[in-house]
């Protein structure tokens, strides 16, 4: 669409044609459907579904987002190679994390951009990915490898600074680690309280079980489990009887 936002939303639109087999303002000719696939009917219920999808008002008024095709894969390669920096098992310092954050930037800055790796015969190297959404096999460009060439400079230029200013000291810390040893939010008590805690516990559950304990007689010999339901609930409804008449009298 070469940035223009309105002939995205032309290109766009043309697809309710297209999917139809109606392929007039297409810039291709003819289109010959794979095996198993058919058109979509212009007044079925699925194209009703995908016109009300595709003009969604809220749909069309964010489409100037993506007239410049603004990919977010440089920026989740850079969350990936700050994580190399910085992993999050791990605590910092605030300083120290200032600096991992800074050498984060210098190695994606260095390496941005990198021209694609090519072999000996000059043909480019690919590397095949499969897709999890699409569910298909595709190819991505293999970049040459770093070279981290910035860092012996880096190295010259602190070792040269120090030599300026021998008598250079460095900074008192001005934090402590605040890094707990787990994710306990009290102290840990000792094994021998918490082994009486579980036993008082697990006694608890069993007398409060066995409270709640029903003994049901067993049913006399020769009688089956269903006579016996029987039995209960003819008794049931004399007893309901019963309490009718009392209540009548």
């Amino acid at each position: 669409c070469q940035g223009n936002e309105l002939k995205l939303k032309s290109l766009w639109l043309q697809a309710l044609h297209h999917i139809c087999n109606d392929h007039q303002n297409c810039d291709y000719g003819e289109v010959e459907l794979e095996d198993g696939k058919q058109w979509l009917d212009p007044s079925s219920e699925a194209m009703k579904a995908l016109r009300k999808k595709l003009f969604g008002a809220k749909w069309l008024k964010s489409m100037n987002y993506y007239v410049r095709n603004r990919h977010t894969g440089t920026l989740e390669n850079y969350h990936n190679l700050k994580l190399v920096y910085t992993p999050k098992r791990i605590g910092y310092k605030n300083e120290s994390y200032i600096s991992r954050g800074q050498l984060t930037v210098l190695d994606h800055n260095r390496h941005l951009n990198r021209p694609q790796l090519k072999r000996k015969d000059g043909t480019p190297v690919f590397s095949s990915s499969f897709g999890k959404r699409s569910k298909q096999w595709y190819v991505v460009p293999v970049p040459v490898p770093k070279t981290y060439s910035y860092i012996p400079e880096m190295i010259a230029k602190t070792m040269w600074r120090r030599h300026l200013k021998p008598n250079l000291k460095l900074k008192p810390r001005t934090e402590t680690c605040m890094l707990a040893k787990n994710i306990a939010s009290k102290p840990r008590p000792s094994t021998e309280v918490l082994i009486e805690r579980h036993t008082a516990r697990a006694k608890l559950q069993f007398d409060v079980k066995q409270s709640t304990t029903v003994d049901v007689p067993p049913p006399q010999v020769g009688q089956s489990f269903a006579d016996e339901l029987s039995e209960s609930d003819e008794e049931e409804n004399r007893n309901g009887e019963d309490s009718e008449n009392s209540e009548t009298d």
